[in-house]
């Protein structure tokens, strides 16, 4: 099983009726996560199976918490960043309350990309290329467009009052410039 699977993805209680140190060992060694001897108290089985859960789930939210952290750093300018990470003295940047973030999440980027032809490397070069273009004419700032997602910034100027309806209109329009493109593996 731990070909396949790793102890978070499952997680293994051992029940055995050995219960010598070195079939203990011998056990957790094998890859199991915990181990009960028989006869066990369903009290304590179902306790152990409790933790073993509460302990995977721990670990998946802080590594999404990381991952999270880790992309708003590399993804937005670092004065946000650091502000929705909650590192940042309140006051810093109460200047850009207004500002807003678009997201464009590409459907299909991983296969698109693992056929690696030509047209579709045309497809996604012009699909960027549009982006970044709807980016400038809105005076926004493109934050990142790495793989299937892009990422654009408005409002941190001020000039408008509805930032945010603005980004909306931006996202219609790369939704509008998205569908323009021939997708290169349909007809």
């Amino acid at each position: 099983l731990r070909q396949h699977f790793s102890p978070m993805d499952l997680p293994i209680l051992l029940v055995s009726g050995k219960s010598s140190k070195d079939s203990i060992v011998q056990g957790l060694e094998a890859g199991a996560n915990d181990y009960i001897i028989k006869p066990f108290d369903s009290a304590e089985l179902i306790s152990r199976v409790a933790c073993q859960l509460k302990m995977v789930a721990n670990v998946k939210a802080k590594l999404k918490h990381a991952f999270t952290v880790d992309m708003q750093h590399k993804l937005l300018p670092p004065l946000i960043a650091q502000r929705m990470c909650g590192s940042e003295p309140d006051d810093l940047i109460d200047d850009l309350e207004d500002v807003s973030v678009l997201c464009a999440g590409i459907v299909d980027y991983s296969s698109l990309f693992a056929a690696g032809s030509r047209e579709v490397m045309n497809a996604l070069s012009s699909l960027f290329a549009g982006f970044d273009f709807l980016c400038s004419r809105n005076d926004g700032w493109a934050l990142e467009s790495s793989e299937d997602c892009y990422m654009m910034m408005g409002g941190q100027d001020a000039k408008e009052a509805d930032q945010a309806g603005r980004l909306v209109q931006v996202g219609l329009d790369m939704l509008q410039h998205a569908r323009s493109i021939k997708h290169p593996t349909r007809p």
